[in-house]
């Protein structure tokens, strides 16, 4: 899990949300400058994608979860993961950890697309 002081507060989320955008198969993370020195991150996740509580916690969990390596290396203060399209989901156990795997993989690629890589950077 992500400590408070990574996590975005609530009152900062509108200015968040108008920044610049990465586009991933279920997500968007959208990019910003704003706020503190630490980098912070956030998820949104409409109840029309993620129906149940449940669901949505592991979503959030699973996002904090993949970001915190990746803290120092994000050139951004602020990234908030903007759900988009709806898991396909199974029942029980085994559709919960097929979520969770595709969030992971979802979450690290855009995550490789914010962090510049070494060999353009001069």
């Amino acid at each position: 899990m992500i400590g408070s002081a990574n996590r975005i507060k609530k009152q900062s989320f509108p200015g968040v949300l108008r920044g610049k955008s990465v586009l991933g198969l279920y997500f968007k993370a959208i990019l910003t400058d704003l706020g503190d020195k630490n980098t912070q991150i956030g998820v949104v996740l409409p109840k029309k994608y993620a129906k149940t509580a449940v669901l949505r916690n592991l979503i959030r969990r699973t996002v904090y979860g993949q970001t915190v390596p990746y803290l120092d290396k994000i050139p951004y203060k602020n990234i908030a993961f903007l759900l988009q399209k709806a898991f396909p989901i199974g029942r029980g156990l085994p559709g919960r950890q097929q979520v969770s795997q595709i969030v992971a993989e979802e979450v690290q690629g855009l995550i490789k697309k914010i962090i510049p890589t070494e060999k353009y950077e001069k």
